[in-house]
């Protein structure tokens, strides 16, 4: 598996580029070997920048005892580049499935995902339930952005003012 991790083609984007490290993982398959956790995560890493959803959660499914938070993390982070919401949903109930905790990351993504495919519900779901986190608001104002114009998009005026506000309320007590 050294073959896979040295090459220095797992951590690149270009889908061209994604294709041998993978023909590695299925030789190093044949042979016996088992992958290990860093080289999975870097092949569902480089289909990020071309939103290879379905290779990245394939490899996700792969990986089966080997997962970790990072691994989930760059899976969602490719279904976010997709705006494949419901696949980040599957994977967001599987990570909490697994007794992992969800990271800022993991929001990041997953709020992403929601967001993007224009899910506004379950952006606005997940950010709420990232605010309980112990985060500080800083870390959460992209958030709060991200959410609100998927709001503003859906013709929920309401919601997006509701978030604006708490960000304005925010700023001006952090400013005081």
């Amino acid at each position: 598996m050294q073959r896979c991790v040295s090459s220095g083609t797992c951590s690149t984007g270009a889908l061209a580029l994604i294709l041998p490290p993978v023909s590695l993982l299925v030789e190093d398959r044949a042979r016996s070997e088992q992958p290990d956790t860093f080289c999975y995560t870097s092949l569902i890493s480089a289909c990020t920048p071309s939103a290879q959803w379905q290779l990245a959660t394939f490899l996700h499914e792969e990986m089966r005892e080997l997962t970790d938070v990072i691994a989930f993390n760059a899976t969602l982070g490719v279904c976010r580049e997709a705006s494949r919401w419901l696949e980040a949903q599957r994977i967001f109930s599987d990570l909490k499935n697994k007794d992992f905790s969800p990271t800022l990351p993991t929001f990041k993504a997953v709020i992403g995902a929601c967001a993007y495919a224009h899910r506004w519900s379950d952006a606005l779901d997940h950010l709420q339930e990232l605010r309980k986190m112990a985060c500080s608001f800083d870390d959460l104002i992209v958030q709060y952005g991200i959410v609100s114009k998927a709001c503003a998009e859906a013709g929920r005026k309401e919601i997006e003012e509701v978030l604006l506000r708490e960000v304005k309320i925010h700023n001006s007590s952090s400013s005081a």
